[in-house]
């Protein structure tokens, strides 16, 4: 069942609900406008074998392969790859088995179509992607402007064992927890989260992660406005990159994880 927490944050469970179905895809819808989100939607698909018409939508669409193989265009989809589908553009994907994908899309397109688009379409595999560190923190960018996506990027970094402080964005987010155990706080309030956890963040919403002290840090896919607004954490501000807590993948298994997406900040006031 999901939990809502203070000022619209929900957590659900990866596969909450009863899914809807279109042929052999099934979705699960996590947030999005009709649920309250003002740009921002988050959902789970699951394909079963065979083939499978992806995308389509009037928005940006980035996925993350979370189990399952197959292949796109001839290339090949396995756990920690990601593909961007741009607006209107369709991805059609193949595989023998079952296959898992998060997908967030910005802005949320309320089934709103676009006209259909022929293209290559580029998978990136996490592994291949440079590491970068900034402190104690580590990310890998996945899918950014470079490859035609205009509305977010798809990053990887990591969270170490301990809370972090409290803070806010300029911005919408969404997370899928990918591994590890932890709580997510909203002011005074929490709740637990671990694989599979789905998490919706309102702009401006106070929240933080927590993670147990016996884990030695954590990796979560996100993606991102390619041009955010700074968020705010006791009175400083942070690049939204800032905010990923590392460590060296080399040197620590990552136990915690979440694919996180954030939307575009409102245009300014006039």
């Amino acid at each position: 069942m999901a939990i809502d927490l203070t000022g619209g944050c929900r957590v659900s469970l990866l596969r909450e609900g009863s899914p809807r179905e279109q042929g052999k895809v099934r979705e699960w819808q996590h947030i999005g406008r009709a649920s309250g989100a003002a740009a921002m939607s988050l959902r789970t698909l699951e394909l079963s074998s065979g083939r499978a018409q992806l995308g389509g939508a009037a928005c940006d669409e980035v996925l993350y392969v979370l189990d399952g193989t197959g292949t796109l265009q001839g290339q090949r989809l396995a756990p920690d790859t990601g593909f961007y589908i741009p607006p209107g553009a369709r991805a059609c994907v193949e595989t023998a088995d079952r296959m898992t994908f998060l997908s967030a899309r910005c802005p949320d397109p309320e089934g709103a179509t676009a006209v259909s688009l022929d293209g290559n379409l580029t998978v990136v595999r996490l592994e291949d992607c440079i590491s970068e560190t900034t402190g104690d923190r580590w990310y890998r960018v996945l899918l950014d402007h470079k490859i035609g996506a205009s509305q977010v990027t798809q990053f990887v970094g990591a969270i170490p064992p301990g809370r972090a402080p409290d803070h806010f964005h300029e911005y919408e987010e969404v997370l899928c927890i990918l591994s590890g155990r932890g709580r997510m706080w909203t002011s005074d309030k929490s709740t637990p989260i671990e694989r599979g956890s789905c998490i919706y963040l309102p702009r401006r919403q106070m929240h933080c992660v927590e993670t147990p002290a016996i884990q030695s840090c954590g990796s979560w896919a996100s993606s991102i406005p390619r041009a955010a607004r700074p968020c705010a954490t006791r009175g400083e501000a942070l690049h939204p990159i800032e905010e990923l807590v590392s460590r060296s993948l080399a040197e620590h298994a990552p136990s915690f994880a979440a694919t996180v997406t954030l939307a575009p900040p409102p245009p300014p006031v006039a």
